[in-house]
């Protein structure tokens, strides 16, 4: 019982933080700029969910920002992905629409997805939070769990 209720506040934190779109940090961002790009910012352009079209597509970007976030995680550089770190929560939260939008997952399917998004969450919640001043973490036990939910996405999404 208390994984679960800690589980859904994860959940749910990450969805506060992720739907926080004045976070700390972002006082370059002009409103003429992209909802996740600085002016001098990241090597993408424009968030993935902007351009995705389907839970195939969705998934592939995701995979692309994670690698990308834990690389930064890696390199010590975790500030300069803060905004992809928003822009894939964002992006987790459309995964399930559009994976149930294709009409061709089971049941049992639609039920790893959400799981694996559930735990995708977590984990991003938790880098995200030492960009909020929480405790450091483990990037190669986060990243692990990162990717290990990824291909679990990815085998439904074939």
């Amino acid at each position: 019982m208390f994984y679960r209720s800690i589980r859904g506040c994860c959940v749910l934190s990450m969805s506060l933080i992720v739907g926080f779109v004045g976070c700390q940090g972002q006082r370059d961002a002009t409103p003429n700029q992209g909802e996740y790009e600085h002016g001098e910012s990241q090597g993408h352009e424009v968030s993935s969910e902007e351009h995705a079209e389907n839970f195939r597509e969705l998934v592939q970007d995701i995979e692309a920002m994670t690698t990308e976030i834990c690389q930064a995680f890696v390199d010590g550089s975790p500030e300069d992905v803060h905004d992809t770190l928003h822009g894939v929560g964002h992006s987790l939260e459309k995964l399930p629409e559009l994976a149930a939008k294709e009409g061709k997952l089971s049941p049992e399917q639609m039920t790893a997805v959400n799981e694996a998004v559930e735990a995708l969450f977590d984990g991003f919640g938790k880098l995200d939070n030492t960009l909020h001043g929480g405790e450091d973490v483990d990037i190669q036990a986060i990243e692990a769990q990162l990717v290990k939910n990824l291909k679990k996405i990815k085998e439904v999404s074939k």
